[in-house]
């Protein structure tokens, strides 16, 4: 089973998402919940349009990131430091379209990621499932 989830946004990374306060504690900003708000409304969109089922008993989740970004380039062509740091991406990510899923994202046990040139920021987040048995031999547990 597979589930498409297409967020027309930035990708925020962890660090903006979630802050350090004056006492060292980190906190969920505003932009990070409007972030958050913004992944969750996608997700459960697509899980409504496209239907997902997930079983953790006999299976495990892939998951594949590809981020587009203005950002990509310098003028003088090369990579940007000043576009978001993919894993950091990652895991904002993959904490908010989870946790809506109600799925503990111990489960998602391969990511692959891709950071493209688009003019418009978008992000498409593609989960699939798996049987444990096709990926592991579980007469060892």
């Amino acid at each position: 089973m597979m589930l498409k989830i297409k967020i027309d946004a930035h990708a925020l990374p962890l660090n903006r998402l979630y802050p350090t306060n004056a006492s060292g504690r980190r906190f969920l900003s505003k932009e990070g919940a409007n972030y958050k708000r913004l992944v969750q409304i996608a997700t459960r969109d697509a899980y409504l349009d496209q239907g997902f089922s997930f079983n953790s008993e006999s299976q495990y989740i892939t998951t594949e990131f590809f981020f587009y970004t203005p950002k990509l380039l310098t003028k003088q062509g090369k990579i940007s430091k000043s576009k978001a740091d993919t894993s950091n991406c990652i895991k904002a990510l993959e904490d908010g379209i989870f946790e809506t899923l109600g799925i503990d994202d111990c489960y998602n046990l391969d990511v692959n990621a891709s950071v493209q040139y688009s003019k418009d920021p978008t992000i498409i987040v593609i989960l699939r499932t798996h049987l444990l048995s096709a990926k592991f031999d579980t007469s060892y547990h």
